[in-house]
């Protein structure tokens, strides 16, 4: 009986530090960007909402499907070099990707607009920390902790700097804020590489060119299939930031933040029971039956939907009523 309630607490740990690391993550950007609206007016704004959503398609094409192929793949390892390569192998598939787009993009945005290349170089910070974090490494070797503390330091470092800073505004400023807003990305995960590599410094990982290659086309199959649907989600801001006032897309930006931030909450839990869900199929020894599968999976991911209506009906209301203040705030401003 005791042996079962200490599993259950630790269970309640796992998804506390996915929460918080995630939250940090969600709730970083709600803090920040209304913030930015404020101070340096619907204009710059604008430019700091598109440069940021380009720079999050670097992201998406960087990350690709490792988040899920790598956590099956550690999951089945056995031995701890084999972990080791795993990551190193993930970190080494996205680091090249991250290259190929990230220059790529930021040729063609320097040749459309100068001044928006300058926000997408300083905003590739961000995808650079978020591939350097490793996410998906701590998830699947059920370590969240040390990673909810990077995170936390770097965001409250960065939130500390935004706030206390007293400079007058203008693109100086903007360039400031954005460094402070990549720059905590990049820590925690600079933070993060440093743990990882000092917990495997025993470890011995050997990559060749080909199972890089074999990687990258192992996953493309899931990349494609939600690559469309991230693009389609965040071409918004550019259509509005290309077509419509810098007011407009300055409000729909602080907006989809909001809603971003709720969205974000169930990824926590989207983590937990997927790698919980993993486990069990892996300790599955026999072919499974008609509906066994269903049941399986209904039985690990339950508690997480009930959990998420309640979520989604709390703060989807706070994020209306703040939605309407932050409103009205540049309204007054414009």
């Amino acid at each position: 009986m005791l042996k079962k309630k200490l599993q259950k607490i630790k269970e309640y740990h796992s998804v506390l530090e996915l929460a918080i690391i995630q939250g940090a993550n969600a709730i970083f950007p709600v803090l920040v960007f209304p913030f930015f609206l404020i101070t340096l007016g619907e204009n710059i704004f604008s430019s700091i909402a598109v440069g940021e959503v380009l720079a999050l398609y670097v992201l998406i094409f960087s990350l690709y499907s490792f988040d899920i192929i790598s956590v099956q793949k550690v999951i089945s390892s056995v031995t701890k070099d084999e972990i080791f390569k795993v990551y190193i192998l993930t970190l080494i598939c996205r680091l090249c990707l991250f290259v190929i787009s990230g220059i790529c993009l930021l040729f063609i945005t320097y040749l459309i607009n100068k001044t928006l290349s300058v926000y997408l170089g300083l905003f590739l910070l961000y995808p650079v920390g978020m591939i350097l974090q490793s996410n998906y490494f701590f998830q699947a070797t059920n370590n969240n902790r040390p990673l909810a503390v990077f995170v936390l330091i770097a965001r409250g470092m960065s939130l500390c700097l935004i706030y206390f800073y007293n400079g007058p505004a203008g693109y100086l400023t903007s360039y400031y804020y954005v460094i402070c807003v990549s720059g905590s990305y990049f820590l925690s995960g600079v933070l993060s590489l440093i743990y990882i590599y000092y917990q495997n410094k025993t470890n011995k990982a050997k990559i060749q060119w080909a199972e890089i290659l074999e990687y990258i086309c192992t996953g493309y199959h899931l990349f494609i299939a939600n690559i469309f649907v991230i693009l389609y989600r965040n071409s918004n801001i550019i259509i509005l930031g290309t077509l419509a006032s810098p007011v407009a897309t300055s409000l729909y930006a602080t907006a989809e933040k909001i809603i971003k931030c709720i969205q974000s909450i169930a990824t926590p839990l989207n983590q937990y029971y997927f790698t919980r869900l993993i486990k069990q199929h892996e300790l599955k020894l026999e072919p499974y039956k008609v509906g066994e599968y269903k049941s399986l999976l209904y039985a690990s991911t339950n508690i997480q939907l009930k959990f998420m209506v309640f979520i989604v009906l709390s703060l989807g209301g706070v994020g209306t009523i703040l939605g309407y203040k932050v409103q009205s705030i540049a309204e007054i401003r414009s």
